[in-house]
């Protein structure tokens, strides 16, 4: 019980910090959707998302399906391939970033 209300705290915290990569009513909606307990509307948000390039929102995609049954009691079935961009997209974000920080380094 103590794994399921850590991971719904992520679920939320991963929901809730995402206004900076999309327009950020489109975030705040979508996250406001998530705090209310409308996953089903929060992922088809994030998905909409997502599917413009937003990585984060890829992010939130990937982490919503891979625990849809445990945190979510649902039965999302993504397309392998959906699922697959969405983890390529999010990873070449984080990569990005880790090479931003590099290079900024002294």
């Amino acid at each position: 019980m103590q794994l399921l209300h850590r991971l719904t705290c992520v679920a939320l915290l991963l929901a809730s910090q995402v206004a900076w990569c999309a327009p950020p009513a489109e975030h705040q909606e979508a996250s406001a959707l998530h705090r209310e307990k409308r996953h089903a509307s929060a992922l088809g948000r994030f998905l909409n998302l997502a599917e413009e390039g937003d990585a984060r929102a890829a992010r939130i995609v990937v982490f919503m399906y891979d625990h849809a049954r445990l945190l979510y009691r649902a039965e999302w079935e993504p397309h392998e391939e959906d699922l697959h961009r969405w983890r390529r997209q999010s990873q070449q974000q984080q990569q990005r970033r880790t090479h931003d920080v590099r290079r900024a380094s002294p």
